[in-house]
């Protein structure tokens, strides 16, 4: 699963909780809580992995264009 800082647009493509886990950058407290409860809960890890690489998918770069023309037709 992705770990992140909600920074640039990383939040445009992370959700909260559904596609990844966003951390401020400076709270190292923050990720060390975070990772210890991924390891903890495989199940949740998997679920945000699997969330994301679906997500991803639907990132292609013919999905984007085909999105850009619905815009600009």
């Amino acid at each position: 699963p992705v770990l992140a800082a909600p920074t640039a647009g990383v939040p445009e493509v992370v959700a909260h909780g559904t596609t990844g886990l966003l951390v401020a950058h400076d709270d190292a407290t923050g990720y060390a809580r975070e990772l210890q409860a991924l390891f903890a809960n495989p199940a949740r890890a998997e679920a945000l992995a699997t969330a994301a690489l679906a997500q991803a998918r639907t990132r292609t770069f013919d999905a984007m264009y085909s999105q850009l023309r619905t815009v600009y037709a």
